[in-house]
């Protein structure tokens, strides 16, 4: 039984979710896009941590992989290894002899909005996104504030690779807790109005797919 993360179960879990199908290419895709911090948050998270944690058997391997950064390039692009080479054959003269060339693809369908880049693979399937915190909330904001602003208590949590350790003392607790509350009420109820839910309706099944209880209560409006 697990009542605290530990640094060094902290270390044991991130060098785990290092070995999830995909996770090294989007990684590396993210680092790519980023020139500042990147953090791995959402599904990707809080599924695979209480699978491990709580030895349930929760798909985690389906949800995009999500990053949140500081700072995100001016045009998303991926990295020269991960495109795919393609033979291309041109006609080369009247006597019917050929050449050939070979040119990179970028296998991904890429996205730009506001505040985010995202990054969609069609085979075999994967899909990166990345979040600009500035973007979303102002340039003098730091993690915290993704903390305070996401819907549920338990997507309050994210990765840093660079440091070794989960963040985010609600999302934390609410895994270990086993237990879903709002975490933000004015972004509950504009993410389940996109839905077509009430907010009740959302946290509860979210909470249902992860096997947790749901408290309809807030911390911060």
């Amino acid at each position: 039984d697990i009542s605290h993360l530990t640094h060094s179960v902290m270390k044991d879990l991130i060098s785990e979710i290092k070995t999830i199908p995909n996770f090294k290419e989007a990684f590396e895709i993210a680092q790519h896009n980023c020139s500042g911090p990147v953090w791995l948050v959402g599904g990707k998270v809080y599924r695979f941590l209480t699978a491990k944690i709580h030895r349930l058997d929760i798909d985690f391997n389906s949800c995009d992989f999500d990053f949140l950064t500081t700072e995100t390039n001016r045009k998303p692009g991926i990295p020269e290894h991960h495109k795919t080479s393609q033979t291309v054959v041109y006609a080369s003269d009247s006597y019917g002899g050929t050449t050939s060339s070979v040119v990179l693809n970028n296998p991904y369908l890429m996205e730009k909005g506001p505040a985010f880049f995202k990054f969609i693979r069609d085979k075999p399937k994967l899909s990166v996104d990345i979040l600009n915190l500035h973007k979303i909330h102002g340039k003098k904001v730091g993690l915290l504030s993704y903390f305070k602003n996401v819907p549920l208590s338990v997507q309050s949590i994210a990765v840093d690779f660079d440091e070794d350790l989960i963040l985010g003392d609600v999302g934390i607790r609410s895994i270990l807790d086993r237990r879903i509350f709002v975490n933000n009420k004015e972004t509950a109820e504009r993410t389940a109005r996109k839905k077509q839910q009430s907010v009740f309706e959302y946290g509860k099944a979210k909470a249902t797919q992860l096997g947790f209880n749901f408290e309809f209560k807030s911390i911060y409006s």
